[in-house]
């Protein structure tokens, strides 16, 4: 499996050409290669061969990442050469500006294995209460949060080579109203209906009604890092696209050293202060457990993400408006309705849940499965009507597309 991380590094190379020519499409299948390549160690080649069919499977997905792009890469007139030459201009302005993106990836892991070994001086299991709830609130980061990022990066890079600032700001204001349009409510409808999302993934076998409510707990704390982490990662690539890689790396490194302090003062607090931790246990319904200290650490890996997108934002509005010489333009009302539309959400996400214990059983799979997805569709119906009767610019502009597509001959 060592050869994995060479053929990620090409297909990444590979990748980063394709999103330059707005290839988007293509940039999302690799990684769907991949994981049907494991799937195919795992049922095929497993059997056949035992453990070594695993790791051949994901040997095999990671050349399949390489080779699915490459049609497409020579389509644009890509041709790969063997080159080796230190002194070449291009290669030294790729190390400066990758060596502080990889400390920025190095530090994060880092912080995340600190808040793990915080984690693992608690009560047995926490590292697992920790490590399920921040995986499950990475999934709508990575749709919405980078999804927009990789999409926007390239217009924001053309924006600084021809020297745009109106239409760099513009685009930054795009991404950032569009990330908020889709991770709000759903930041919203992750608190309300944290139980249901962890009973429906995560539980089965001995995964029991208690695991799934201190889950569920630190899922809600962690709940706010659905729109922060998705606005960081699209402010660290607007400093990218501005060359200025070692910025975000300070705001990082500022923001994981609140994360892992703030993480020991809270558990501090809490030994001092046992009714605070039993208040906020009762609030996220979890009172009647007696080992909730794990809810500590996500707190503060949650007020390091708050802190990390201050910062961020902050040194990038500096930074731009030094670059182009012009001030940001700002307007708090596209952002206020998305906030009173995401709150009615979740209101009507909470309602549609009241009635369904005396309509259908709440023990079973189908029953907490029916009675998510009806509240959560109920919360985006309201959500989006609200929308329409605010006419927030962002959904009458999907609406307009939609329209568009359907309509178009």
């Amino acid at each position: 499996m060592m050869l994995g991380p060479l053929f990620f590094g090409i297909s990444g190379i590979i990748s980063s050409v394709l999103q330059a020519y707005h290839r988007f499409l293509m940039y999302a299948i690799p990684p769907i290669f991949y994981n049907l390549a494991i799937i195919f160690g795992i049922l095929v080649l497993v059997p056949a061969w035992g453990e070594a069919g695993l790791a051949i499977g994901v040997l095999l997905g990671s050349l399949l990442q390489v080779v699915v792009q490459l049609p497409i890469f020579f389509k644009l007139g890509g041709r790969p050469k063997l080159i080796f030459n230190i002194k070449d201009p291009g290669l030294r302005k790729v190390v400066s500006v990758s060596v502080p993106r990889v400390a920025a990836l190095s530090f994060n892991q880092v912080t995340n294995l600190i808040l793990i070994a915080v984690a693992s001086l608690l009560a047995s299991g926490s590292i697992a209460v920790f490590k399920f709830s921040a995986n499950l609130i990475y999934f709508p980061i990575g749709i919405f949060g980078v999804s927009y990022a990789l999409a926007i990066f390239p217009k924001l890079s053309e924006s600084v080579a021809r020297k745009k600032g109106e239409e760099f700001f513009s685009g930054l204001s795009f991404g950032i109203r569009n990330i908020l349009f889709w991770s709000l409510p759903i930041a919203f409808l992750f608190i309300v209906l944290r139980a249901h999302i962890v009973r429906v993934i995560l539980g089965a076998g001995a995964f029991d009604w208690n695991d799934t409510r201190l889950v569920a707990a630190s899922l809600a704390t962690l709940s706010a890092m659905i729109v922060f982490e998705g606005l960081n990662t699209l402010l660290i690539r607007a400093f990218y696209a501005l060359e200025k890689t070692w910025e975000p790396l300070v705001a990082n490194i500022s923001a994981s050293i609140a994360s892992v302090v703030s993480a020991i003062i809270l558990l501090g607090l809490f030994v001092r202060f046992p009714e605070w931790l039993h208040d906020l246990s009762r609030v996220l319904r979890v009172g009647d457990i007696a080992e909730t200290q794990v809810l500590a650490v996500a707190i503060a890996f949650s007020l390091g993400s708050v802190l990390n997108f201050f910062l961020l934002s902050a040194k990038l509005r500096k930074t731009a408006e030094g670059a182009f010489g012009i001030a940001a333009r700002e307007s708090v009302r596209p952002l206020a309705r998305i906030v009173i539309a995401s709150a009615l959400a979740g209101a009507a996400s909470y309602l549609t849940l009241l009635p369904f214990p005396a309509l259908l059983p709440t023990n079973t799979f189908l029953g907490i499965f029916a009675q998510g997805v009806t509240a959560g569709l109920a919360g985006f119906a309201v959500y989006f009507v609200a929308l329409y009767i605010l006419r927030a610019e962002e959904f009458m502009s999907l609406l307009q597309s939609f329209r568009e597509h359907l309509y178009s001959p």
